[in-house]
């Protein structure tokens, strides 16, 4: 009785152990994930945003990834860090003014900020 119960243990511990493991294999990219993917520590960085076309902010550095909301022109946006994506293209990770949405966006959309 004591081995049975031992062998049913053990199997639910390694079926365990590789249920958590593929979870963290499907997992979302680490830069998806929030500043992860940062390369460039940029504390205390304000931007204005000059795009018209109200630029996403999106989940990870690049336009591949979800958009979370968008921002307006003359917003402010401040950067916590920032990193090139695969393409070489410069992308802000931060917060949007007055609002709790943190994500990415394109830093060619933006010029200095005011603070």
């Amino acid at each position: 009785m004591k081995t049975k119960f031992r062998s049913r243990a053990a199997a639910f511990v390694i079926s365990s152990a590789l249920l958590l493991g593929a979870g963290a294999i499907a997992a979302s990219p680490a830069s998806a994930a929030g500043s992860d993917g940062c390369t460039k520590n940029d504390r205390n960085h304000w931007v204005t945003v000059r795009d018209l076309g109200y630029p996403g902010i999106h989940t990870g550095p690049g336009a591949k990834y979800r958009k979370k909301g968008t921002i307006d022109f003359d917003e402010h946006f401040r950067v916590y860090c920032s990193t090139k994506n695969g393409y070489g293209n410069h992308w802000l990770y931060g917060k949007k003014e007055g609002s709790s949405l943190k994500g990415w966006l394109f830093a060619e959309r933006t010029e200095p900020g005011y603070f």
